[in-house]
């Protein structure tokens, strides 16, 4: 037993390190299996809300806006589908379809859905329009787009259009 105890106190600079490193491994993986069981336990059995959730329409419409917040519960009037989002102006250059007149624009704002831009004339809504970003290379393909709404605001028009086929994502990053 003596050559033992010696042994061991010989070889401790050896055995102390890897003993106190599988000690704080095994502490590591019983500690992390009691967290994911209890999360897995929570996303397997989420709690249940007390009472339904009223729409956002009706608790609008029966006098509760305090409680109303669009921006949890979406606004009853809102129709689109992806976010819009200003930015900087990108001028581009618009032509119609069967015209090859190009004429100069500007992105007012944009989304993964369509994008709204400033012009120089009227155009009807169901129009469709081709555009492309006027610093664009001939490599670039137009981006044809339908014409949705067009308002004038001072003496230029603004057109809210979207897209026929949504473009590749490094077309749409020319747009701002």
């Amino acid at each position: 037993m003596k050559d033992f105890m010696q042994a061991v106190w010989q070889y401790q600079p050896v055995w102390l390190p890897l003993a106190v490193g599988v000690g704080v491994g095994l502490l590591a993986v019983v500690t992390g299996n009691v967290v994911l069981r209890r999360r897995r336990r929570d996303l397997v059995f989420p709690a249940l809300p007390a009472a339904p959730a009223a729409p956002a329409a009706q608790t609008v419409e029966a006098g509760k806006a305090e409680a109303y917040d669009p921006f949890v519960q979406g606004s009853p009037s809102e129709q689109r589908k992806a976010f819009r989002r200003t930015g900087n102006l990108v001028e581009i250059i618009y032509m119609f379809p069967g015209d090859r007149a190009v004429r100069p624009g500007v992105v007012l704002d944009r989304s993964v859905g369509g994008m709204r831009f400033a012009l120089d004339t009227e155009v009807t809504p169901g129009a469709r329009v081709l555009v492309k970003p006027a610093s664009a290379t001939e490599m670039i393909p137009w981006t044809e787009l339908e014409v949705r709404t067009c308002s004038a605001v001072g003496d230029s028009w603004e057109a809210g259009c979207q897209f026929i086929k949504v473009p590749p994502w490094s077309v749409l990053l020319m747009f701002g």
